[in-house]
């Protein structure tokens, strides 16, 4: 419950969902040496000179949850550290989570077998809570909600974010084979399957650069399967959003929608999203760098977000290097950060990636640089430790290695024997 005095101020709520904003000490008051709190900072409304640290204040909200009762047992308690812990597991780092479990204890003297045990049990059962609100969240985007809406114009049809400018929202719809040809448009990828092209996007505070794809029609069956599954760009709407969810690092999409022919059969389809800042191609990235350090730099990021990626229920299934961005390499080579695109492949579930779904992933990421002569083994081995350093190791490196070895050598001969390049 709340125990601050009665000018103490509780933090700010967010909207739904985004957990507590975090005030500064200047903004909501001064906790003094002597007890007292000012709604001033201190030397300012109230004359005198505060102390050289402040005390924060915490204060419960929504308690009409809230029981009285016996000291809860451990699995009560569980439960609501479960609950609570699941904001923190993606916000604080894993020592400061240790720091509030440590305290924890030592306030539960009616729980005196508290240890290492139950933190490591404690960590596995909430990231399971936090895969499960994850799936559900991700399914929101399949249509309207607070940050969603619907639109149309004509035969087009789809969703939207609700911060997207109207104004260019319904030139897009009303004419979006129009952008790729227009002024100042760049086109990025041009083939039979798919139109990727970079554009700036009017908006209340300047331009803003975007990057809009068409999807094809290859067969006329296309529109009539997009009825029974879900298309291309709406796989990639709705994962984008579920990565974002996931704060796995994805361009944000902005916008999704069909030009619907005979007004039932989706055809031709459209995705808007984010442009990565300053951001330069995995191989391409990779190719051009010289640098050890650099490249160990890139290596342990990416083996991190993948390692991540997959304890947190997602799997990749066209995870290769062209499918990865590099935020700010264009700019900041030494501090870039990877990127995941293209995220028709990705699939999300309730538990961790299974090691075999791994293992091959893993594969197909290793097979897009055996062309690329600095990537010695040993930088290989070093992205799989880095891989196997996040989170806990359930079997041995080098059972990880000769998985992901075999894996790389079938996946080699299947591109032989279809005649494909690999990349």
């Amino acid at each position: 419950m709340w125990r601050g005095g009665k000018n103490d101020l509780p933090p700010i709520p967010l909207p739904e969902g985004k957990g507590e904003q975090t005030r500064k000490v200047s903004e909501i008051g001064t906790k003094h040496c002597d007890g007292s709190f000012s709604s001033f900072p201190s030397g300012r409304g109230d004359g005198g000179v505060g102390c050289l640290y402040s005390t924060p204040q915490f204060s419960l909200l929504d308690v009409h949850a809230v029981r009285f009762g016996t000291p809860l047992s451990w699995a009560e308690s569980r439960a609501n550290l479960i609950r609570f812990n699941r904001w923190f597991q993606l916000r604080a780092s894993q020592t400061d989570r240790l720091r509030f479990w440590r305290s924890y204890c030592e306030g539960r003297k009616t729980l005196p077998n508290l240890g290492s045990k139950e933190a490591k049990e404690l960590e596995r059962e909430t990231l399971a809570s936090n895969r499960r609100f994850w799936v559900t969240r991700t399914t929101r985007y399949r249509g309207t909600h607070r940050t969603i809406r619907k639109v149309r114009a004509g035969r087009v049809r789809g969703l939207a974010v609700r911060d997207l400018p109207s104004d260019f929202l319904r030139v897009l719809l009303a004419a979006p084979n129009d952008l790729f040809t227009k002024s100042g448009t760049r086109l990025l990828k041009q083939c039979v399957s798919s139109t990727v092209a970079e554009l700036e996007m009017p908006t209340p505070s300047g331009p803003r650069t975007v990057i809009l794809k068409r999807v094809n029609v290859r067969s006329a069956l296309d529109p009539l399967k997009n009825l029974f599954r879900s298309s291309a760009v709406r796989r990639s709407w709705l994962f984008g959003h579920g990565l974002c969810e996931r704060w796995l690092p994805t361009p944000r999409p902005l916008a999704m929608f069909h030009v619907y022919r005979g007004g039932f059969l989706p055809a031709e389809g459209y995705l808007l999203t984010e442009k990565v800042p300053h951001a330069i191609g995995l191989p391409e990235a990779v190719k051009a760098c010289r640098d050890a350090r650099v490249l160990r730099a890139w290596g342990g990021k990416l083996a991190r977000v993948v390692r991540t990626m997959h304890d947190r229920g997602v799997s990749h299934r066209d995870l290769k290097a062209p499918n990865v961005m590099l935020q700010n390499a264009a700019t900041d080579p030494a501090n870039a950060t990877p990127v995941l695109i293209d995220l028709v492949g990705v699939r999300a579930s309730l538990n961790a990636a299974p090691f075999a779904r791994r293992a091959k992933e893993l594969a197909r990421l290793n097979a897009s640089f055996l062309a690329t002569s600095h990537v010695t083994r040993t930088e290989r081995l070093r992205f799989l430790r880095a891989y196997l350093s996040v989170g806990e190791r359930q079997l041995g490196w080098k059972t990880w290695w000769n998985a992901v070895s075999a894996a790389t050598a079938a996946k080699v001969a299947k591109n032989h024997r279809s005649g494909r390049v690999l990349g």
